[in-house]
């Protein structure tokens, strides 16, 4: 507002009070469009509250009252609860079901069976990896950014996370928490931790499953991304492969033995890393007679052991006498790589299918492994050593001995490739065609093999044409104790002397001809393959297995979900037979309605449904005090903050008093809820019909539910409220009563926001937003002009003054004036 000076005339008028008396009228004016404006502004204000509580009721409160888990609610009970629980969806069958847990859903876990072991022994409670690996200070000092430690993790999932530190890193003090960290941002379903009170770290997969996995692996690379997700392939050297080593082996990594509740073998990678594959030992197979296997059977002794155990033990001959023996004596001995074993008459009588039989009990005492495995009347047998060196066995001629070893009929095992069409292809074939690379000629190697630790070299001229046959001739000629065989389309390759053969190569070309040839020392059941120069370990987690209804379920967690039933295994349901024979109890899981949970739905509707018919009622027929306008800043300063207060909130009642708009949304629900729904397949087609009815008149379209009618009906149909509330049809005749009134708040929803919006904020194009436009338009015009006007004035009440202040000037020279004549 533009100021003016005065007084200075000693006229002794107020210019101020005088320009506001002037432009009282055009500031009633101003004032008139303000409050109108500022009650449009409320009016938005409340027909957006509304909108919010129709939106949250639509597409929220009656979403619980489209669901068949609360309107047609079940209960399930079970006969053992320790075993199984279960919980019923709402469209589950009222039935009993079978169940039989067999096996229970676990975890890959693995942690430290022992305390962890530093090879740098100075500090034998350092958490630092330097320390733990084995790697040096000058090592640390002299590395540099070369890779020191690298392995990778696999959750089964998500595939190879790599972890790897540089010499600088671990100069930096990287400790065992620094790797829990760093495992833990990789990606991976895998959780480290470690446990420094009890110096034990631990590896868990957080998703349960046979599928899922811990698997650790050496690497002799490792993949590193950037910050911009750019990859780059980092070679690790043989110092870090042994460096790596030490520290996953001494963190004595091991799993836990659910079954037997112990600790299982830490887990380790090999020291020398071989990337090699390769087979040991003997195997082969006899037949044997009776309900048992026994030594006495296989060297056709017949040996009669009496009831006492005091008793007289006899051998019976060809010829039916009987010739007594002491059960401790010797029965038979052989030699096993030069030691002898024997066996006594006791132990010629024990069934070898047993674990802790007599053979394998003697040979291991001389280094000997032996697996036997009965199926049918065949005794399959296995031997190996545990540090891969040959098996022989020798007997006397003539013997018991000698039959034994003559019985089990042992060959050597051997590496027997399992790829057809070998007759038909030559071995650059299978190497993947490799081609001389610059400066080569037809004599260089083109990749090498390491038999039993001997190279084996192939040049690209050899490969050229060589068949399987040449191949087989090329490893028998390369002395080094290998056998190659190749007949009827096999290779076969093995050490006569049934020690460890091992094959390997450090060339792709070399690798893919190995893995093209699909080795394998079990008949094809498991190929052998060089997978890169992977060492690795592995465990993993354990599917849940559930017999229901007699169909076989498996899960990653221990609840299975099928039927609309929700069941959760708590235990492994218990076993009346054998291991081999196993007889589990069944338990039983009952479903059946849930009448109470669907009437505390329905109470839950009535009450829902009348608050917001209350809220819209208040509004409706809320009266409108015309009196009550808004409050100008000066009518403000009269009065209190109580007055304020109370003043507004009369002027703020009734302004959606009687709207059309809204009398409509009420109409259109209270329709909704009226409905006749056709297809309910009996009498309860109204909500009427199961107890729910409006009120009094007085109460504008609220309702009230009668418990006992509804109980009634839904004893008579247990889905009564869910057909009436929930049924989804194109049909609107047999559509139910939630997705009536949905669809009939969302015309109500549709129609308030034409006029109002959906929140305070102008500019949403509604009727109510149009309106406030409009008037701030107005008011910023007026506004304007009142400036204008009252710039004007002030200009002109100045010129008076100047006026008569020049003229009191003239007076008082003249009267001056002639005051001197005088």
């Amino acid at each position: 507002m533009a100021s003016g000076i005065y007084g200075l005339s000693g006229s002794g008028m107020d210019i101020d009070d005088l320009v506001k008396g002037m432009m009282k009228t055009q500031q009633a004016r101003y004032d008139k469009l303000y409050k109108q404006k500022t009650v449009e502004t409320w009016r938005k204000e409340s027909y957006n509250t509304l909108y919010k509580s129709i939106y949250n009721f639509r597409y929220n409160t009656l979403a619980n009252y489209k669901t068949q888990a609360n309107m047609s609610a079940k209960t399930a009970s079970t006969t053992d609860s320790s075993t199984v629980t279960a919980k019923a969806l709402g469209d589950a069958v009222q039935m009993t079901h079978d169940i039989t847990v067999k096996k229970l859903a676990s975890n890959a876990y693995l942690q430290s069976a022992e305390k962890i072991k530093r090879e740098n022994t100075a500090d034998p409670k350092s958490v630092k990896l330097s320390d733990i690996a084995g790697i040096s200070e000058s090592e640390l000092k002299n590395g540099g950014d070369k890779i020191a430690l690298a392995f990778s993790v696999d959750d089964g999932v998500n595939g190879k996370k790599y972890v790897s530190y540089t010499y600088d890193e671990l100069a930096q003090g990287t400790t065992l928490n620094d790797l829990v960290s760093d495992m833990n941002k990789l990606g991976s379903n895998i959780q480290a931790s470690y446990d420094n009170n009890n110096d034990s770290f631990a590896l868990y997969n957080k998703i349960g499953g046979g599928t899922n996995t811990i698997s650790i692996s050496l690497e002799s690379s490792v993949s590193v991304i950037d910050d911009k997700g750019a990859e780059t392939i980092i070679p690790v050297d043989n110092a870090a492969v042994k460096r790596s080593t030490n520290l996953v082996n001494n963190l004595y990594l091991a799993s836990y033995n659910s079954a037997d509740k112990t600790m299982g073998t830490a887990n380790k990678f090999s020291d020398d890393v071989k990337y090699s594959i390769g087979v040991a030992g003997k195997s082969g197979s006899f037949d044997f007679s009776g309900d048992k296997a026994t030594l006495a059977d296989m060297v056709g002794m017949n040996i009669e052991v009496p009831t006492d155990p005091d008793g007289q033990w006899y051998i019976i001959n060809d010829d039916g006498t009987k010739t007594e023996i002491n059960k401790d004596d010797e029965g038979f001995k052989i030699q096993v790589n030069g030691q002898a074993v024997s066996f006594t008459y006791e132990d010629l009588t024990k069934d070898l299918s047993e674990s802790g039989n007599p053979i394998e009990t003697k040979f291991a005492a001389v280094g000997v492994t032996v697996s036997l495995s009965a199926a049918g009347s065949k005794m399959q047998v296995a031997l190996t050593r545990g540090n891969g060196e040959e098996i022989n066995l020798e007997a006397a001629a003539g013997t018991s001995g000698e039959k034994f070893i003559n019985k089990m009929n042992l060959s050597t095992n051997s590496l027997t490739s399992t790829m057809s069409g070998l007759d038909a292809t030559t071995v650059k074939a299978l190497a993947g065609n490799p081609v001389m690379q610059d400066g080569e000629t037809e004599d260089s190697t083109a990749f090498e093999l390491v038999v039993n630790g001997s190279k084996v070299s192939f040049s690209y001229k050899d490969i050229e044409t060589m068949t399987m046959d040449g191949f087989a001739q090329k490893i028998n000629d390369s002395s080094n104790g290998a056998k190659a065989t190749f007949a009827d389309g096999k290779l076969s390759i093995y050490n006569e002397d049934g020690s460890e053969f091992s094959i390997s190569s450090g060339s792709q070309a070399g690798k893919t001809f190995l893995n093209a040839l699909k080795l394998s020392s079990d008949g094809g059941t498991t190929i052998q393959e060089i997978t890169g120069g992977d060492n690795s370990f592995s465990v993993k987690g354990e599917s849940a297995e559930a017999i229901i209804d007699g169909k076989t379920y498996t899960s990653d967690s221990n609840t299975i979900t099928t039927g609309s039933v929700v069941y959760t295994l708590n235990k492994v349901s218990k076993n009346n037979g054998t291991e081999d024979k196993p007889d589990y109890e069944t338990t039983k899981v009952t479903i059946n309605s849930d009448n109470a949970t669907v009437v505390k739905s329905v109470k839950q509707f009535v009450e829902d449904y009348n608050k917001l018919i209350d809220e819209l009622n208040t509004q409706i027929y809320a009266k409108y005090e015309s009196t009550y306008l808004p409050l100008t800043d000066d009518e403000k300063s009269a009065m209190s903050e109580e007055q304020i207060k109370k003043w507004e909130e009369k002027a703020k009642t009734g302004l959606l008093s009687g709207d059309a708009v809204l009398k409509e949304a009420v109409n259109s629900m209270r329709s909704a809820l009226a409905s006749i729904i056709s297809g309910t397949g009996n009498e309860y087609n109204s909500l009427a019909s199961i107890g729910i009815t409006t009120t009094d008149y007085t109460e504008h379209g609220k309702i009230e539910l009668d418990e006992d009618k509804l109980n009634k009906a839904l004893t008579a149909d247990p889905d009564a409220a869910y057909k009436l509330f929930s049924t989804l049809s194109d049909t609107s005749s047999e559509k139910g009563i939630a997705h009536k009134l949905s669809d009939a708040m969302n015309t109500s929803l549709n129609k308030i926001k034409e006029k109002a919006g959906t929140t305070a904020e102008l500019g949403d194009q509604s009727y109510v937003d149009s309106k406030i436009t409009r008037l701030n338009t107005q008011m910023t015009t007026l506004k304007a002009r009142m400036e204008k006007q009252q710039s004007s004035l002030y200009k002109k009440f100045n010129a008076m003054e100047a006026a008569i202040a020049q003229l009191n000037q003239q007076a008082s020279y003249v009267t001056s004036a002639f005051g001197s004549s005088s």
